[in-house]
């Protein structure tokens, strides 16, 4: 049984064709995949020993042969057009992005699924800065943490509109267009950690408060707009 935020990932993936799991850890991501004939075959790869020998007992518990491990950093184990899809899940945004970038054949990927765990925004800027297609983009909660899932086509050119734009990179030129609940959600936790964030500044004497006043103020308007 896979949590949301792996369900949702799986739910990108292009369904009838190799994916790859870089930092699959447990192999459950892959496993899942195979052994729900969502794709024919995976590629699971971690740069530790320790979690490919977590892997290898999940796809010998679970019978899984087509899942093959590899160790090695990022996407380097792999072979130029041996899968379709990549995912990224549970990594920090920076080290996804440095992953990416050191793999020359990214353009050839027909997908790849991101679910960075912080720096949101670097990871938004940077598929606007190099041009990327961004096909999707979701947010899931389990239990007490919120998750963005970023679904981009690297071997789309696309001219992003909100490439400059501070709040679309914040909160996401595609949720805010559908607004989904765990976005409205996601919005209002973040209004009330920044006002008590203000409220607590303020009370320290600090002088420099229009930053926090700025993002309040767009929290509270994508707020009053539901």
């Amino acid at each position: 049984m896979l949590p949301p935020r792996l369900h949702e990932v799986a739910r990108h993936v292009l369904r009838g064709r190799p994916v790859a799991d870089i930092g699959t850890d447990h192999a459950r991501l892959p496993v899942f995949l195979v052994r729900e004939g969502i794709v024919p075959s995976a590629i699971a790869i971690d740069n530790k020993v320790g979690p490919l020998a977590h892997a290898q007992r999940t796809i010998t518990e679970l019978e899984c042969p087509a899942v093959a491990l590899r160790q090695g950093d990022g996407l380097q184990p792999l072979q130029t057009g041996e899968v379709d899809t990549v995912v990224l899940a549970g990594l920090g945004g920076a080290k996804i992005i440095s992953l990416l970038q050191a793999w020359p054949a990214l353009a050839t990927l027909p997908r790849v699924i991101m679910q960075p765990n912080t720096g949101w925004v670097a990871v938004r800027a940077w598929i606007a800065a190099q041009r990327i297609g961004l096909r999707q983009e979701t947010m899931v909660r389990e239990g007490e943490h919120t998750y963005l899932t970023l679904v981009i086509e690297p071997g789309v050119t696309v001219q992003h509109p909100w490439a400059d734009d501070d709040e679309a990179l914040l909160l996401g030129p595609r949720l805010m267009a559908s607004r989904p609940p765990a976005w409205r959600a996601w919005v209002a936790a973040e209004h009330a950690r920044l006002g008590r964030a203000l409220r607590r500044a303020s009370a320290a004497g600090a002088t420099d408060l229009d930053p926090l006043r700025i993002s309040l103020a767009r929290m509270k308007r994508h707020l009053a707009s539901d």
